[in-house]
């Protein structure tokens, strides 16, 4: 429950960017009511200042550049900040709606974080920046410019590479085998084109942890679809069309629904029809009801015998 320290969290691999970066917000990230909920509450405070429940992501973009410039001087927090933009969009995303609408105080058609994800928002953004800072140790640098090759890994890069990440706190990255470095590339890299995108590396690493129930893949697999979600077999039926002959069949049903007037009405027409049949019969008809004359005749012979 209590919060991990930076040296609990990140690995000894990592570089010093990410432990600046990840020091400033990592102490909001746990669930014990004596500090990390206490100091959350100041820092939701001082964000949500129209006190309406729910933050926006220019709010939180403020306040992390707030955090990191008190924390270490104009120049160098808006460099970390730069540096892990794409951590940041990518913690909001994941982050928000995790609550779901029960007793959700954020305005309808709002895109925000409620107090309630603020504390998953905030580990995601420290396990984010970690494997951002992976893939550009992997590299060799941070990107300088938003150019896409700066968010691709090669074959090369990683060959070289692999071993200066095994010990940044990510189970999947542990004791690689060399003769297994070639298969891991693909498996990572599924598009195809040879090269791994940085996409594509967060979701390996946040299925491996889901998967191997770690701290990481447990607070992982509440936001990210991708490392949660189970594929259900499809059937030869579609769903919406199930849905839509229901929907029809139960519509014909209350159509076709007499009412209790109809019903009495029904009863009564039915009632009137049978006496007019019995009325209407031939002669014929009534006497075959009656009993047959010779089975009388025979009836009373018996009786004076006796």
């Amino acid at each position: 429950k209590k919060a991990m320290t930076t040296d609990e969290f990140v690995g000894s691999s990592a570089s010093q960017d990410a432990r600046d970066f990840i020091n400033c917000f990592i102490q909001f990230s746990g669930k014990d009511k004596e500090s990390s909920l206490s100091d959350r509450k100041k820092e939701w405070s001082v964000i949500d200042r129209n006190k309406i429940g729910s933050i926006s992501k220019a709010e939180i973009d403020t306040w992390i550049r707030e955090k990191l410039v008190n924390a270490l001087g104009p120049d160098r927090g808006q460099q970390l900040k730069e540096l892990f933009k794409s951590t940041f969009l990518r913690a909001y995303g994941n982050a928000k709606h995790i609550s779901g609408t029960k007793g959700d105080t954020r305005l309808s058609g709002t895109d925000s974080v409620t107090f309630k994800e603020f504390r998953i928002f905030i580990a995601y953004l420290c396990i984010y920046a970690l494997m951002d800072d992976a893939f550009f140790t992997l590299k060799g640098s941070f990107p300088t410019d938003d150019e896409k090759k700066t968010r691709t890994l090669s074959l090369q890069e990683w060959c070289n590479g692999y071993s200066h990440v095994n010990h940044h706190g990510f189970f999947a990255l542990r004791n690689i085998l060399e003769e297994d470095i070639e298969t891991m590339f693909h498996k990572i890299g599924k598009n195809g084109s040879g090269y791994i995108f940085l996409d594509e590396w967060c979701n390996f690493l946040e299925k491996t942890e889901a998967k191997m129930g770690t701290y990481m893949g447990n607070l992982l697999s509440l936001g990210n679809h991708s490392a949660s979600t189970i594929k259900l077999k499809s059937t030869k039926k579609d769903k919406s069309t199930i849905n839509k002959s229901s929907l029809q069949t139960q519509a014909h049903m209350i159509k076709r629904k007499p009412t209790n007037g109809s019903r009495l009405k029904s009863h009564s027409k039915a009632k009137k029809a049978i006496i007019k049949k019995k009325s209407n019969a031939s002669p014929e008809t009534k006497t075959s009801k009656l009993e047959d004359p010779s089975k009388t005749e025979m009836n009373e012979r018996v009786k004076s015998t006796r």
